[in-house]
C-alpha cells in the first residue's frame, strides 16, 4: 500500500523546514534585487558609454550561465545561489563603500 503524500510535499518537509526556507528565499530575494537596484544605480554615474555597459553586461551574464551550468552537478543549485549571493553581497558593500 502507497502512502499518501500530504498535499504535494514530495520532499516530507516539516512546517519548521518549510518557514525556514521561505525565509531563507526571502532574504536571498531581498539581497537580489537589491544588488540589482544598486548595480544600476551605480552604472548612471560610471561616466562611461551606455551601450558599452550593456554589452559588458550580457557577456558577463552569458559567462556566468555556463560557470552554473558547469557547477551545477558538482554543487546542486542551492549552494550556488549561496556562492552567487556572498558575491553579490560583497560587492553590494564594496559599491557602498566606493
Amino acid at each position: 500500500m502507497q502512502k499518501k503524500k500530504d498535499g504535494g510535499n514530495e520532499f516530507g518537509l516539516t512546517w519548521t523546514q518549510f518557514v525556514l526556507n521561505v525565509c531563507l528565499m526571502s532574504l536571498l530575494a531581498t539581497f537580489y534585487s537589491f544588488s540589482y537596484w544598486l548595480l544600476d544605480f551605480q552604472a548612471e554615474y560610471l561616466g562611461t558609454d551606455i551601450y558599452i555597459l550593456f554589452y559588458a553586461q550580457g557577456i558577463v551574464a552569458i559567462i556566468s550561465g555556463y560557470v552554473n551550468l558547469l557547477l551545477y552537478e558538482r554543487l546542486g543549485l542551492k549552494f550556488l545561489v549561496i556562492i552567487m549571493q556572498s558575491i553579490n553581497i560583497l560587492a553590494g558593500i564594496y559599491m557602498v563603500l566606493v
